[in-house]
């Protein structure tokens, strides 16, 4: 089967046809079996797709999905503004208590409070035994 004349059975459908082309497909369908069932099937096709879209869709469809992809957008703009507000505090609480650091460590080096640098940013190693007897252990009397 010639595929122009598919095309032009598909396009009689959903457009106006010249004098000649509906010339043309009027002998072709005249001539092929083959084709007078696709017109068919195409007929049923399209009555069975305009009755049941008209169940499956309610009133409004169209406006209900307009405004929930708008709600959508709106909702992705508040989680962003949040998150972007968020970001801001965090960095500015971050380089206020960078500074606070600072200078409280320079303060204490200073006073030498310190003995070395060494000392204050290593954490010394202990075993269980020296936790457990630098841990306060309540004596009788204070008990009593």
């Amino acid at each position: 089967m010639n595929k122009r004349l598919f095309d032009l059975l598909y396009r009689s459908f959903d457009e106006e046809l010249s004098e000649e082309q509906k010339d043309r497909l009027d002998k072709a369908l005249q001539k092929s079996q083959k084709l007078r069932e696709e017109r068919e099937k195409i007929k049923n096709l399209r009555k069975h797709v305009s009755e049941t879209a008209t169940l499956s869709f309610k009133p409004f469809f169209a406006e209900r999905v307009t405004h929930g992809i708008k709600n959508l957008s709106r909702a992705n703009n508040s989680a962003q503004e949040f998150f972007g507000s968020l970001s801001y505090v965090f960095r500015r609480v971050a380089i206020g208590a960078a500074i606070v650091f600072t200078l409280l460590f320079s303060a204490n080096l200073i006073e030498g409070k310190f003995h070395s640098f060494e000392k204050n940013v290593t954490i010394s190693e202990m075993s269980l035994d020296d936790v457990l007897a630098t841990t306060f252990t309540p004596s009788l009397e204070d008990i009593l």
